[in-house]
């Protein structure tokens, strides 16, 4: 049975399609990425306002350059995994990994791993009750 975290707050295992579209243009060369995938995820409470979350998220990415007038596309499967951490009740740390397929040489879109560690800084959370 897929349950979506969205409909209730209180499963611990989740399950989330996802599409997202970033885009750079440097010195005339013009780069999309457009994501789609699914994640799947478990979270645990640790503890009053703290929590850890890991996931998994296997994708397509969809990758387009444009640079000199000539347009090249891309797409390869990857895969991402992470963790989640709230250490202190608005403060959050995520570190990541991503690798999978590789684009070849001239092609656009990822061509290793990619490391990824983040903080997060909520401006208002919820209070307990």
């Amino acid at each position: 049975r897929l349950r979506v975290p969205v409909l209730n707050h209180s499963w611990a295992f989740g399950v989330s399609p996802f599409v997202g579209m970033g885009g750079a243009n440097f010195s005339g060369v013009n780069d999309w990425q457009i994501p789609l995938g699914i994640t799947a995820g478990y979270r645990r409470a640790m503890g009053n306002g703290r929590g850890v979350s890991a996931y998994v998220s296997p994708f397509y990415s969809w990758a387009r350059v444009r640079a000199n007038g000539a347009t090249d596309t891309h797409g390869l499967f990857r895969v991402s995994v992470g963790v989640d951490a709230v250490v202190l009740p608005s403060v959050g740390v995520t570190l990541g990994f991503e690798t999978g397929a590789k684009a070849g040489a001239g092609q656009p879109g990822a061509t290793g791993g990619i490391f990824g560690l983040g903080v997060s800084y909520a401006l208002h959370h919820a209070r307990q009750q």
